[in-house]
């Protein structure tokens, strides 16, 4: 189990559009101890990642102005604060194909939507801890 002054002090940007989605997730981490801080499209996305470090990065594979490739490209080229952060997709899509090209653009990991307390947790530590 995670320290709690471990877990107090862990940043992570969630970039994701749908409004359910950012509720149940924000408390999930939330309630493990996560700073979270939303971005809901993918030019927010960018300038909080080029304006604030971050521990950790959740990426919505699919938004209505780009997709999460395309965000994780912009990140890891413009975002000096964030171009080894750990990006991990969270994502309805199961297509290995759009998964290896997530990990080629700088995606470290990728998980199914929806994911539970136990999945964020484990992400979290795994790339944070």
């Amino acid at each position: 189990m995670l320290n709690k002054l471990t877990a107090h002090t862990t940043n992570i940007l969630l970039v994701e559009d749908d409004r359910l989605l950012q509720k149940i997730n924000t408390n999930l981490l939330t309630s493990l101890g996560y700073n979270v801080k939303i971005a809901a499209n993918g030019k927010e996305a960018v300038n909080t990642a080029i304006n604030q470090h971050f521990d950790l990065i959740f990426m919505d594979m699919n938004l209505p102005d780009t997709n999460g490739i395309s965000i994780t490209k912009s990140i890891r080229c413009l975002s000096h604060k964030n171009k080894t952060t750990p990006i991990v997709a969270l994502t309805s899509v199961n297509r290995d194909s759009v998964m290896e090209e997530g990990l080629e653009a700088g995606l470290n990991d990728h998980r199914q939507k929806p994911a539970s307390l136990n999945e964020l947790r484990d992400v979290v530590e795994q790339w944070c801890h």
